[in-house]
């Protein structure tokens, strides 16, 4: 029986470890800026939320990846919306819809 129990913990303690690692996923952290046709435009993530700034304006939200997507959900004038982009993830940058954002 000890034998048993001992055997159940390490499966247990596998198993939480990789559901930590799961629940993780893949989150960015930090601040992604970019400037195109001479407007500066940002992405700042923490955790799952993300403040993008543009025009001085900023407009909070969440975010979520999937494969090569990212997928931004953020309210503006009273209205919900959901987009997806094409996203890609370098050592110092992102790519959103084509658009390089360098990590500052």
């Amino acid at each position: 029986m000890k034998k048993f129990a001992r055997i159940l913990a390490v499966v247990m303690a596998v198993l939480m470890v990789s559901l930590c690692f799961v629940a993780c996923g893949n989150k960015l952290s930090g601040t992604y800026s970019a400037e195109e046709m001479g407007i500066k435009t940002s992405y700042t993530f923490d955790g799952d939320k993300v403040t993008m700034e543009a025009l001085g304006m900023s407009v909070e939200g969440t975010y979520e990846i999937k494969d090569d997507k990212i997928i931004i959900t953020a309210e503006v004038l009273g209205v919900e919306s959901t987009e997806e982009y094409d996203f890609e993830k370098g050592k110092d940058f992102i790519k959103v819809d084509g658009i390089k954002y360098e990590k500052e």
